[in-house]
């Protein structure tokens, strides 16, 4: 059953003719005759009394005429629905971020961003583990993320672009009973063989790929305890159960200030950092993204 088939029995229901509907559409008699015969297998009952100069309804013609005029009706509305919601749709901005972020960076882009005269935007938020994210920001998913980079991603996938936004150093946090805490920044050689926690969602394991990459791995004997969220890696350094890397941006947040101590990494006596970055797929064309990268001055942080 086709919306033209529908529009078509609704005329010659009022007209009494097909020639005057196929007139009115510049169709043929004939086609607009094969339209309602058509309707009328479909439905299996007949809707017309055919004659030689005249075609009256039947009586579930008559019931059908309504019917097809409320069909009619709800798919008009539910075309200014989607279109509606398509008109929506380009403002949409899907964001991503992982865990153990510090959201001030999405907070202060979105805060720059309303600041300017720029169209709203409807925002949604997930938060994945960084290899997640990037997949769904390669697969259209997600319109752009904010990545912890702990100088693993040297290039994101070619379809990718990415910018810096800032960079903060790069801490562990450690139990005051702990040897370590009296130091005023740790060297790699002070985390050989020590219990190395970190907070992440799941297996994507990028503190501690960074961890083994930053320190010689055949001298080193390591073991890495994941935990899901910041409370269990405040409690377990609290309990003196490891040290725990640490990211900077959410040291505000830090409990058991009694118990633990937040000290600066370093590699061949120079301070190590991570960096934030902001990364979306070079052929996003949604406006919601071209609107968000325009609004937050993007330009001004491009790192190439």
């Amino acid at each position: 059953m086709e919306t033209e088939q529908l529009l078509n029995f609704i005329d010659t229901a009022k007209a009494g003719s097909f020639q005057k509907v196929a007139d009115k559409n510049f169709i043929s008699q004939r086609t607009v005759s094969k339209q309602m015969e058509r309707l009328e297998i479909e439905l299996g009952v007949k809707l017309f009394y055919r004659s030689h100069n005249k075609i009256v309804l039947t009586d579930a013609g008559y019931i059908f005429v309504n019917m097809a005029q409320e069909i009619v009706n709800k798919l008009n509305l539910n075309i200014i629905e989607l279109k509606k919601i398509a008109s929506a749709n380009n403002n949409r901005l899907r964001i991503g971020y992982p865990t153990a972020f510090d959201l001030n960076s999405i907070i202060k882009n979105i805060l720059t961003y309303t600041s300017h005269n720029m169209p709203k935007l409807d925002i949604t938020f997930s938060e994945e583990s960084v290899g997640h994210l990037l997949s769904d920001l390669s697969q259209g998913y997600l319109d752009c993320a904010y990545i912890t980079n702990y100088n693993i991603h040297n290039k994101f996938e070619k379809e990718l672009e990415d910018c810096i936004l800032e960079k903060n150093s790069i801490n562990f946090a450690i139990n005051k009973l702990n040897p370590l805490s009296n130091l005023k920044h740790l060297d790699i050689s002070d985390l050989c063989n020590q219990k190395i926690i970190y907070w992440a969602l799941d297996d994507s394991l990028k503190e501690q790929s960074y961890i083994q990459r930053i320190m010689d791995t055949n001298k080193s004997y390591n073991s890495f305890v994941r935990v899901q969220t910041l409370e269990q890696l405040q409690l377990s350094i609290a309990l003196n159960e490891g040290i725990a890397l640490y990211p900077n941006t959410v040291y505000k947040l830090l409990a058991f200030e009694d118990h633990i101590k937040t000290i600066p990494l370093f590699k061949n006596k120079v301070q190590q950092y991570y960096a934030t970055h902001l990364v979306y797929r070079k052929e996003n064309n949604q406006n919601g993204l071209k609107y968000y990268l325009k609004g937050i001055n993007l330009h001004s942080h491009k790192n190439n």
